[in-house]
């Protein structure tokens, strides 16, 4: 499958996901880590995880998974800190 027209669609997929995570790592509303996980993971899939296994894959999921919480915990905290309850976009005013 290396070498067929699917491959390619699949491969620019992969970067695709990739490059909208890298995006939404700083963009409000774009799950980036987890775009960027699942990426990498089809990537890896692609290329039948000859480069890249499954142990490194779990690592990766893992702080994926890790980001995500934070992540969550950080907004929850912020909110409660600020008593804002406008989103994402509230600004602290005092």
């Amino acid at each position: 499958m290396a070498g067929s027209a699917g491959a390619l669609v699949l491969w620019l997929l992969a970067a695709g996901l990739v490059l909208v995570g890298v995006v939404g790592v700083v963009v409000p509303g774009l799950p980036g880590a987890i775009l960027v996980f699942a990426g990498l993971a089809l990537a890896a899939w692609i290329d039948g995880f000859a480069r890249v296994g499954l142990g490194t894959l779990a690592v990766l999921a893992a702080l994926t998974a890790l980001t995500y919480a934070l992540d969550f915990v950080a907004t929850c905290a912020f909110s409660l800190v600020t008593q804002c309850t406008d989103g994402w976009y509230c600004i602290p005013t005092g």
